[in-house]
């Protein structure tokens, strides 16, 4: 059985153009007419879009499926897949998957996480403090974004040794290209994150500390689980990248959320043990992943009703199944006291959950409790229209949030334009 076609009132579907301005009237209308699509890869070929939370989970706990990018990189043309950077733990299955993961979930417990709650607080109450007032700024560059960067390389042991924006540039221009970008429009930038993550690790090596990096390469050296070359590169760059790049999208949609939602944000300033419940329907409601990293069946499945056979690339859309009705009440309606808010896909599901997710939701809750408590009044600086909103298959998050903001208490202490923070 083959997905049902589309008559010509259904919405922009996830390839045509202002489908990224606000993606939820497609994923209602496709969870309910054409819930397994057959949709064109970006970088060629074909693959299968699941829309409905039941597929999602079931895709994302099924055997039948693989990770492995040498499985990916023969169905379409993806030069990072292809590349010495992509032997990580996302793109791998068991038992190699399970051998990285167990390699670095030590330092992820979350009593190592809540203890790195201080260093959160202390990044985000001086990038707040940072903040003009009065006149609009962008709130995604000059907060969302170098604040879990600087926590990742805390965490990591690089502070110092990166160059923020050149980094952020590449990382966006390899894994959030725009839809139909051709493969060798982004080969120059894969080559350019593979040289600097090579020197990344020399310098690690010449220099070791009390890290996680350093003790990566010291197990590899030691050949302690048997970490290779190319593993040992791959897993500098998805701890580096993945360890900030799904935090920014959740700060920078939470904060669009709160601007949307005023009376939440109020109700925040005056109940911050609200914050958890917040993060995790920010979580929901405007998931930073909007589709899992690519899955490629590895024997024949169905998912409501279509079979798809293998060697079938298939994208499990989180953003979809997380607005689903079967599963969540009045799913379009952002509350924090919903009681249905913990099944949630934001961190995925499965043996690939998110290993950093209870970092991520620490500098979620921090980074808005920060906000709300340093500024009395957040206004958004644009019309909603004029937002950018970057859609790829991986990604949906603002480019840019411009907004102007008004002091919870007079500065002290501080310039002109600028406040003090608390």
């Amino acid at each position: 059985m083959s997905a049902s076609h589309a008559p010509l009132s259904r919405p922009p579907m996830v390839d045509e153009p202002h489908f990224s301005a606000d993606p939820y009237p497609t994923y209602a209308w496709l969870r309910e007419h054409s819930p397994v699509r057959r949709i064109p890869l970006s970088r060629g070929g074909h693959g299968w879009l699941l829309t409905r939370y039941a597929d999602v989970v079931a895709a994302l706990s099924d055997g039948r499926m693989s990770k492995n990018n040498r499985h990916i990189s023969q169905r379409v043309s993806d030069p990072y897949a292809e590349s010495r950077m992509s032997t990580h733990m996302l793109s791998l299955d068991p038992p190699d998957h399970t051998r990285l993961r167990r390699l670095v979930a030590s330092a992820f417990t979350p009593r190592r996480m809540e203890q790195m709650r201080v260093q959160v607080v202390a990044i985000a109450r001086e990038l707040a403090g940072g903040l003009p007032v009065a006149a609009p700024v962008d709130l995604i560059s000059h907060y969302a974004l170098p604040l879990p960067f600087r926590v990742i390389c805390e965490l990591l042991g690089v502070t110092g040794l990166i160059e923020r924006e050149e980094f952020h540039s590449c990382v966006l221009k390899v894994f959030a290209a725009p839809a139909g970008t051709p493969a060798h429009g982004i080969t120059g930038h894969v080559s350019r994150l593979e040289e600097f993550f090579t020197d990344l690790i020399e310098a690690k090596r010449t220099r070791p500390g009390d890290d996680l990096l350093s003790a990566l390469i010291a197990a590899h050296e030691a050949g302690v689980e048997s970490l290779t070359d190319d593993e040992l590169l791959s897993m500098t760059v998805l701890l580096l990248i993945a360890g900030y790049a799904n935090t920014v999208n959740l700060i920078g949609n939470g904060a669009h959320l709160l601007l949307r939602f005023p009376h939440i944000a109020d109700e925040l300033r005056a109940d911050h043990d609200l914050l958890p419940q917040t993060v995790e329907e920010i979580l929901r409601y405007e998931s930073p992943i909007e589709r899992v990293p690519t899955l490629v069946t590895r024997e024949p499945v169905t998912y409501s009703g279509v079979d798809i056979g293998p060697g079938e690339v298939i994208y499990a859309c989180v953003a979809s199944a997380n607005r689903d009705p079967e599963r969540f009440a009045d799913p379009d309606r952002f509350d924090p006291h919903r009681a249905d808010i913990g099944h949630h896909l934001g961190f995925g599901k499965g043996i690939h959950y998110c290993l950093g997710a209870a970092l991520a939701r620490i500098e979620g809750e921090v980074a808005l409790t920060q906000l709300l408590d340093s500024f009395g009044h957040m206004t958004q600086a644009v019309p909603e229209e004029e937002l950018n909103w970057r859609s790829t298959f991986l990604f949906r998050s603002l480019a840019k949030l411009p907004v102007t903001l008004t002091p919870s208490r007079a500065p002290t202490g501080a310039g002109p334009g600028t406040h003090s923070g608390p």
